[in-house]
């Protein structure tokens, strides 16, 4: 009982200081992206992997999609572990597979 009362006491505590408001943000870029893949402005993660895999194998480990303003593209940013072991970050366009920029070579 004590602890649920620290979890309740932690909770308030975010939302008074606003700090849950990012939360919000997150959701509603999600939304924007799922929204870009159905309308056909981006293409989905799997395709996308499909076309940058055999350049870039690799297990995945981390995917975003995000783009700056309204109207600019949509970028995929991928965090992959290659097969020998080491991180690679690249940048995909969202609408066409191609990769734009490679990091950790």
């Amino acid at each position: 009982m004590r602890s649920a009362r620290y979890w309740l006491a932690g909770l308030l505590l975010l939302f008074a200081a606003g700090q849950a408001e990012p939360a919000a943000a997150f959701s509603d870029d999600q939304d924007k992206a799922r929204g870009a893949v159905r309308s056909g402005e981006a293409l989905p993660l799997g395709q996308i992997m499909r076309r940058v895999r055999p350049s870039y194998p690799g297990q995945l480990l981390d995917a975003q999609i995000s783009r700056k303003g309204k109207r600019g593209p949509w970028v995929y940013d991928l965090k992959v572990l290659t097969p020998d072991g080491r991180e690679q970050r690249l940048k995909v366009d969202g609408r066409s597979g191609r990769v734009l920029g490679v990091r950790g070579r």
